[in-house]
Order: structure tokens, then C-alpha cells, then sequence
């Protein structure tokens, strides 16, 4: 995909989402054609944090919806309340959350005002 193709710029907002498509391009042999096309994010691995968040985290990289307090508060950078309101599971998982990050797009966690924006682009483009 090239800049000038539809999606590119939606997704390459900054330098590192520009090489985290690049990335996936690159990959893009290794997973189901039609599906990499369809979908940048399919190549996220979500393998490493509790099976149960897995739909919760896919539904909010992949479809931009609200997540829990436990995920809102990990995807703000917010690791003080990140503990408060994890369950055991995911307190004992807590470093697979953070090397979980640094696989999805950067635009899409780090603040709370990032977490918003993310949210937010989803009710815009349900409404064009």
C-alpha cells in the first residue's frame, strides 16, 4: 500500500504507525491475503495477556469501542489505577500489557486525551 491508496492516511498518522504499516506489509505474506488487506491490525499478537481481555483489547484497537476501567486505565498510561482496578490475572500479567502496547498504533493509547481522540474517531466515522 502506498500513500496515495485509501486507508493509508488513517492509519499513518505519525512516522511510527507509518512503519508499523510498513511493518505489516512487509509480513502481510504470512497472513491470510484477503484478510491483511482488509484489516492493518490483524497481525497485532494478542497471545501474551489473559485470554479473557483478548475480545475487550481487539474491540477497542480494532473497532474503537470503550473498553473497561482496568483497559481504559492501561491504555492512558495510568498504571497506578491500572492496578487498583485490576483483577488477579491481569495484575499478574501487567508487563505483557505493556509489551502489548508497543505493538498497536501509537495513537491509539499513551494519555487519556490519545484514549479519547481513539474513542472519538469512531462516532466520526460512523457519522460521514
Amino acid at each position: 500500500m502506498s500513500p496515495s491508496d485509501p486507508g493509508y492516511a488513517d492509519w499513518a498518522e505519525d512516522e511510527q504507525d507509518r512503519n508499523d504499516w510498513d511493518r505489516h506489509e512487509a509480513y502481510a505474506d504470512k497472513c491470510d491475503p484477503k484478510q491483511a488487506k482488509l484489516n492493518p491490525l490483524a497481525d497485532i499478537d494478542y497471545s501474551d495477556i489473559p485470554p479473557h481481555m483478548v475480545e475487550a483489547a481487539k474491540a477497542y484497537v480494532e473497532e474503537k469501542l470503550h473498553p473497561g476501567g482496568f483497559l481504559i486505565s492501561v491504555l492512558s498510561n495510568d498504571l497506578y489505577q491500572a492496578m487498583a482496578r485490576a483483577d488477579k490475572k491481569n495484575k499478574e500479567a501487567l508487563d505483557s500489557w505493556l509489551g502489548w502496547l508497543g505493538r498497536i498504533p501509537l495513537r491509539c493509547w499513551g494519555s487519556t486525551a490519545k484514549v479519547k481522540a481513539w474513542l472519538d474517531s469512531a462516532t466520526e466515522e460512523s457519522n460521514k
